[in-house]
């Protein structure tokens, strides 16, 4: 039989020693992973969804049903045939695109100029993105790339989220002023204004590229919101794998101490069956 005041005695010692434990929290461990290594595949990720964007939005049906001419179609699809051609192959557009005029033609030449630098852009990030994968993972160091990514990917979200609320916001308040000024960055040529009985036009009015910036925008935004949680979810399973080497470590250096000392450590107290 177990004495009452032995049990009383060990009770007493085991809330002694849950009032001394520390108060579980969540660890931040250090970061290891330097800013500017972030900073790059931030910049890299950021501009490989921007690229899969624009191209998905390029080749979805929907957004040519207004064309309901057969030769208008016929006509749509040879402008995406030579926008899709060999990158900086711009001397095949007075063959592509018969239809249209010496200035829109030459329009259309800026036009693919522009996507095929972006694809250049899109390969280089994504060669850095593999390469950076690659090296890490030739010298082992999961643990590294896991906070890589997860930091990346929590700065890329906020930046696709906030970049998209701004355009956004602005093609709320003005949307005819946002599309210039952006025709006017990105050809400060001046050859991309046209008369609305233009063939250019006919084929692609302003409600066609205010559906593409919604799909664009759309788009965007659900990736930053997915890349938000799944780096948060990441970030979180790191703090707990800190806090759980952090604990353990603390134990056995406890431990290591009582050996040293000479002394056993004490086990927790056994519950006995009653008799």
């Amino acid at each position: 039989m177990e004495k009452p005041h032995a049990k009383l005695h060990t009770k007493t010692e085991q809330k002694t020693d849950n009032a001394k434990r520390p108060p579980f929290r969540m660890s931040h461990p250090k970061p290891v992973v330097p800013r500017g290594l972030v900073a790059v595949f931030t910049a890299c990720i950021v501009l490989v969804f921007i690229y899969g964007a624009i191209l998905s939005i390029m080749h979805q049906r929907s957004m040519y049903d207004h064309l309901s001419d057969p030769a208008a179609r016929e006509a749509n699809a040879h402008v995406l045939a030579y926008l899709d051609g060999p990158v900086f192959a711009l001397d095949d557009s007075d063959a592509a695109m018969p239809f249209f005029t010496p200035d829109e033609i030459s329009h259309m030449r800026d036009v693919k100029w522009l996507l095929d630098l972006l694809f250049i852009i899109y390969l280089f990030a994504l060669g850095i993105m593999l390469g950076t994968i690659g090296v890490m993972g030739f010298q082992r160091l999961w643990d590294h790339f896991d906070e890589l990514l997860a930091r990346s990917m929590r700065a890329a979200g906020w930046v696709i989220i906030g970049g998209c609320l701004f355009l956004g916001a602005a093609a709320l308040l003005d949307f005819t002023r946002l599309w210039a000024l952006l025709h006017a960055l990105l050809f400060p040529q001046g050859n991309w204004m046209f008369p609305r009985e233009s063939a250019i036009i006919t084929l692609y009015p302003g409600a066609f590229f205010a559906r593409f910036a919604l799909w664009f925008i759309t788009m965007l935004i659900i990736a930053g919101v997915t890349m938000l949680a799944i780096s948060h979810f990441m970030l979180r399973m790191r703090r707990a794998k800190a806090e759980f080497d952090e604990r353990w470590a603390r134990r056995a250096a406890q431990e290591t101490a009582g050996l040293s000392r000479g002394t056993t450590p004490r086990a927790p107290p056994r519950r006995q069956a009653r008799r």
